[in-house]
């Protein structure tokens, strides 16, 4: 499955990099539905034209065979059905330990992760998410998302998420109602790991990723009232940390994003960590687009680094 074969003409030239998540293939599957369980009926048309290669097509249509195989491959009232689930993204993983692929497995559990949160969509679209079984799908793919994208080891950032990924997170994220006011408290430990996901795509090298996930986060913060300061230092020493990386690679568009929700989190802040006090000389925040200038300056001085270190690890 997948193995570079080294003795085969079709795979004789070198491959450099592996295939993209935003691959210009056409769309992964046809979702329909029959009982509770989603059938994916792939439509493998590739355009005679030669645009598409061959690995192209083998990529395409294996990561659908791994998809109906991870959907549809367990029933969800089975009691390890994401047990079972999980396996498959781990021989993924396994396979590529000992052997060279046409495209990387993390592409490979990207993909399949892109077509779950649509197919979890379709459900909670059709059955409602009050229904606990798509409530507890939903989640879990979620997870599974946070594994690849927040605590995945391979440090190329570009091949463990997307737009169309983090577009059906966030998606998934407003069905589910997680950051709504008056949300369950079982939520807590998914709003923590949403937060997570979130802040870790905010200095992702897609520029668009980082355009959704920091307008998400700006909206969390401009509609939630809550004012834990556990939950607040977390925020803004990841965001500061964000900013940080931005200005050292020299990356204005990637700051221009991070800053509306640096000063939505400091206008937030204020009362919780006395800033008038604390931080007297602090750039206000009323200034407009002068304070994205001012502070710039103001976040490498000692006393700013001070004060997050100080907060973050209280």
């Amino acid at each position: 499955m997948l193995i570079y074969d080294r003795t085969s003409k079709h795979h004789s030239r070198q491959r450099t990099d592996s295939v993209s998540s935003d691959s210009t293939t056409q769309s992964p599957q046809t979702v329909t539905k029959k009982g509770d369980s989603i059938e994916t009926n792939a439509t493998f048309d590739f355009s005679a034209d030669g645009d598409v290669d061959n690995e192209e097509q083998l990529v395409y249509l294996v990561s659908n065979v791994l998809f109906t195989i991870f959907w549809n491959g367990v029933s969800n009232d089975h009691p390890l059905c994401w047990i079972e689930r999980g396996q498959v993204l781990g021989c993924i993983n396994l396979l590529a330990l000992n052997n060279e692929l046409v495209t990387s497995h993390l592409s490979l559990r990207l993909r399949i992760l892109e077509m779950a949160v649509q197919a979890s969509l379709l459900d909670l679209s059709e059955h409602g998410s009050q229904t606990l079984i798509n409530q507890e799908n939903a989640s879990q793919i979620l997870r599974m998302v946070y594994d690849l994208v927040v605590l995945g080891s391979n440090e190329d950032e570009s091949k463990k998420c997307s737009t169309k990924l983090l577009d059906g997170v966030l998606a998934l994220l407003d069905a589910l109602m997680i950051f709504q006011q008056g949300s369950s408290d079982g939520w807590s430990d998914m709003i923590r790991l949403c937060l997570g996901l979130l802040l870790k795509c905010s200095y992702h090298p897609n520029p668009g990723v980082v355009a959704m996930a920091t307008a998400k986060l700006h909206a969390i913060l401009q509609s939630r009232t809550t004012y834990d300061p556990l939950e607040l230092a977390y925020l803004l020493y990841s965001i500061n940390r964000a900013l940080d990386n931005a200005i050292e690679v020299g990356n204005p568009e990637e700051y221009s994003f991070l800053m509306p929700v640096m000063k939505a989190l400091l206008e937030k802040c204020r009362d919780v960590f006395n800033l008038e006090t604390n931080l007297p000389d602090l750039p206000p925040t009323s200034s407009g687009p002068v304070f994205f200038n001012d502070f710039q300056m103001y976040s490498t001085s000692k006393k700013w680094r001070n004060f997050i270190e100080k907060i973050y690890n209280k």
